[in-house]
């Protein structure tokens, strides 16, 4: 089964998310952007993925068209060695950015591929299911307004939502949300990459009476070892990372109790 085509989709849908709008660097945000990757073969499957980018996504497409040329005419067999090898290639181009969100994208439709070859669901490529129910959250925008995080956070809550997962980065708009949310309800804070090592100490041991988790706490530039320092300094949050992920075998590595999955 060999790649004939790769084609990135920008789809681009207004949206209201009942706050001020936030502000990023083309402007306003008014639109919710995503951006899908078609892979097409000479077997007439079709792969899908998804690339990551909100304003960046006009520059993943285009990235996507540079790595295009690499995959064309290509067997897809073994995904992971794939993968790796495009990783290889691009390396110069950085770990993170539009080049890794179209190759992720690129990585989620040639899984997808090899699922429907093969008639079996992704779970099974990927070691088999480790559970048959899956939790789900509500995941809030950053609001800034105390208020407003009340309110959305008890509008979660009466849509039956058990956990609540927050994009605010200080005490006073956190608080609220707990106040709302209630003893009972899951309470998650992303701050989106808002502070150094020493800030994230600061506020991991003021937050552990408002929230339960906090992720993505790290500045870009303080990551690697940042992430090691809080580790070890910190034992009263449970602090997750992400944003270095890039393919589902990377996923895989991190969580060494699944197995990797056979050579195809």
């Amino acid at each position: 089964m060999k790649i004939t085509r790769i084609e990135p989709m920008l789809i681009a849908v207004p949206y209201e998310h009942g706050g001020p709008k936030p502000m990023r660097p083309l402007g306003p945000w008014t639109h919710m952007e995503t951006l899908f990757v078609r892979v097409d073969t000479d077997a007439g499957l079709i792969g899908w993925g998804e690339a990551f980018g909100f304003a960046a996504s006009p520059l993943t497409r285009e990235a996507l068209r540079m790595v295009a040329p690499l995959c064309v005419g290509r067997e897809v067999i073994d995904v992971p060695a794939f993968m790796t090898d495009l990783q290889r290639k691009l390396h110069a181009m950085g770990r993170h950015g539009p080049v890794s969100f179209a190759l992720a994208g690129i990585d989620i439709a040639l899984w997808d591929l090899v699922g429907k070859a093969q008639g079996v669901p992704l779970h099974r490529l990927l070691g088999g299911a480790s559970r048959e129910r899956i939790p789900t959250y509500a995941s809030l925008l950053r609001y800034g307004n105390p208020d407003l995080v009340a309110r959305f956070t008890q509008e979660a809550v009466g849509r039956g939502y058990a956990a609540v997962k927050l994009h605010e980065h200080l005490v006073e708009t956190v608080a609220p949300g707990r106040k709302a949310a209630g003893p009972d309800i899951a309470l998650m804070v992303d701050t989106n990459c808002a502070w150094t090592p020493n800030e994230a100490i600061a506020m991991a041991r003021r937050l552990p009476t408002i929230s339960d988790v906090f992720g993505q706490s790290l500045r870009a530039r303080a990551r690697l070892n940042g992430n090691l320092e809080l580790s070890r300094r910190i034992n009263i949050v449970r602090h997750s990372r992400r944003a270095e992920i890039t393919t589902l075998h990377e996923v895989l590595w991190m969580r060494p109790r699944v197995p990797p999955p056979p050579p195809m």
